[in-house]
């Protein structure tokens, strides 16, 4: 790892409550192959479909890692992609609620650039880190962020980037 590289990655115990949520899926799956009326099978099975999915979802960001340096960001696995920070044209950070009161949640950090989007949830090591350096990229690069996006921002006490112009703010 270069001087300044960062390297961030979800961590163990996090990915084993997703395995845990993936392999729910195959009990529904089980429940699907049981003789019942097909509108049951039709459910089961689509329960089962959305858990797998999200079974795979975890096995591609456990095998994953993020590293971050003065240049770019960057994920290494099984769908690599790069995102320099002067191509960066987008960044989007949403909250995401589990109770009404809005006091438990996670956060979801989405950037863009050419031919490339990362998605990146609070659960990995190091988030605010990798939230911090985007923003300066995006304060660098004269991108506007959305309402929701300054919010989230401030809430982490990090400075909002102010867009040098309307045009290029990222679309909400």
């Amino acid at each position: 790892m270069s001087k300044g590289m960062s390297e961030h990655r979800y961590p163990t115990r996090s990915l084993i409550e997703d395995y845990a949520r993936g392999a729910a899926g195959l009990v529904f799956l089980a429940i699907a192959l049981v003789p019942m009326h097909w509108a049951l099978h039709l459910i089961f099975g689509l329960v089962a479909a959305l858990l797998l999915a999200f079974g795979v979802r975890t096995i591609l960001r456990g095998r994953s890692r993020i590293l971050v340096d003065d240049d770019a960001i960057t994920v290494e696995g099984p769908r690599a992609r790069r995102i320099a920070w002067p191509a960066l044209a987008g960044l989007k950070l949403r909250y995401f609620s589990t109770r009404r009161d809005r006091k438990r949640g996670w956060m979801e950090l989405t950037l863009t650039g050419p031919g490339a989007t990362l998605t990146i949830e609070s659960q990995i090591e190091g988030f605010e880190t990798i939230v911090r350096r985007a923003a300066r990229a995006a304060a660098e690069s004269g991108l506007a962020v959305d309402p929701s996006t300054e919010g989230n921002l401030a809430a982490l006490d990090i400075p909002v980037p102010r867009g040098a112009e309307l045009g290029r703010m990222v679309p909400g």
